[in-house]
């Protein structure tokens, strides 16, 4: 029984059928691409809990304007990798989150500058920047500050559809392959 799952359902390799003909493992790329599309969710709801916390954050300190501003030290983010990671490169947060002193330069004039003048605009002591949420993303963290947030059983969850739904694939991919077979053997 074992071999016939190893064999037959794991190693399904589509070469088996001879109208098919192909060198694939098919049940093999189903599981792999499985195991991504969580790897991917996981990176998903991270990115979202982070947006959400930070944002939280910044609401709860009233940082609304320059004036108002908060250091990510103020914050209590400063020992959180991901908000400084997504604060210092382009990222949805970098958009959504003001820093002041930041350079507003147009969609335009960012594309004509060398990478090394790229770099230095986003090159900046993370440590003693000032972060706020300026009046025209105020619409837009009102409803991330409601439907964001890091739910690890939502991840899990989704996980463990996505894993049964392979795994369904899987134990049934023989016989569809066999009628597949057999249809394209009547061709």
């Amino acid at each position: 029984m074992y071999n016939y799952i190893w064999k037959d359902i794991v190693l399904l390799n589509l070469k088996s059928f001879e109208n098919i003909g192909i060198d694939f493992y098919f049940n093999i790329f189903v599981f792999v691409f499985a195991l991504c599309i969580c790897v991917g969710a996981l990176f998903f709801e991270l990115n979202r809990g982070t947006i959400y916390l930070t944002v939280k954050q910044l609401s709860r300190h009233n940082a609304f304007n320059p004036e108002s501003a908060k250091t990510l030290s103020e914050l209590g983010l400063f020992d959180k990798k991901l908000v400084k990671y997504s604060l210092k490169r382009k990222s949805r947060l970098s958009r959504l989150v003001s820093r002041v002193g930041a350079p507003e330069i147009t969609y335009e004039e960012y594309v004509k500058l060398s990478p090394k003048k790229k770099r230095e605009l986003e090159n900046f002591d993370i440590s003693a920047a000032k972060f706020y949420i300026n009046e025209e993303n105020r619409e837009k963290t009102k409803h991330i500050y409601r439907a964001y947030g890091f739910s690890l059983p939502r991840v899990i969850l989704f996980c463990v559809f996505i894993l049964i739904f392979s795994l369904l694939i899987a134990i049934f991919s023989y016989e569809i392959f066999c009628v597949i077979n057999s249809l394209l053997g009547k061709i």
